[in-house]
């Protein structure tokens, strides 16, 4: 398999795991990771569904990607805006339907956990196979070129400010939101550097990959 077809095969496993990472959090009830949580939010006020809603914020950041890292534009980022709303929707009508909601405290953490390793593993697939990323995703990228800090600094940080952007428009916030702010850029980089680099066959970092199309 060439260089491309892995690249491809690992955008196409990636973007219906993240969608499956984000209902897993919606799932647990103990609060989504941070910019479903602002997504939510924005969602609520304007009445637009969650689906609908990442799609518009996502174009919305489109114009920052343009102006500052336009190289990570590409079909990843169009299958990301179009499709992880919809199937993180979609997952969840599967979960009511067929497991219902959360027993207890203890299947809400299992839950949860499962949503951090999963949407972890599939940002750090999407991220390797540097085929577009989604423009939320690249605003670590873009703050890390600014200020010169470690990658898991960066997604620490964009995921908080989109914490506190949640909160200030009215939206809840629980465990799983502060664990998925403080835990997904450590774990992100971990399955980058244990998985991802390493199934891709490349020496990249997930930077690196990022930035090969430059």
């Amino acid at each position: 398999m060439s260089l491309k077809q892995k690249r491809l095969a690992m955008l196409l496993v990636a973007v219906p795991l993240l969608g499956i990472g984000v209902g897993l959090f919606l799932r647990a009830g103990l609060g989504s990771d941070p910019y479903t949580a602002f997504n939510l939010a924005v969602a609520a006020i304007t009445g637009i569904d969650f689906g609908t809603m990442s799609v518009i914020d996502n174009a919305i950041l489109i114009v920052l990607v343009v102006l500052f890292h336009r190289h990570t534009l590409g079909v990843g980022t169009v299958l990301n805006m179009v499709f992880v709303g919809y199937v993180a929707d979609y997952f969840m009508k599967i979960c009511d339907r067929f497991f219902g909601a959360p027993q207890n405290f203890m299947q809400q953490l299992l839950i949860m956990a499962a949503g951090v390793l999963v949407l972890s593993l599939s940002a750090s697939l999407y991220f390797t196979a540097a085929l577009g990323l989604a423009p939320y995703d690249t605003m670590a990228f873009i703050l890390q070129r600014a200020v010169h800090l470690p990658f898991v600094w960066c997604r620490i940080i964009t995921d908080s400010t989109s914490l506190v952007l949640a909160l200030l428009l009215g939206g809840s916030a629980g465990i799983g939101t502060f664990v998925c702010a403080c835990c997904l850029g450590p774990f992100i980089n971990f399955f980058n550097n244990k998985l991802s680099i390493p199934l891709l066959g490349a020496t990249l970092t997930a930077t690196d990959a990022t930035e090969e199309k430059e």
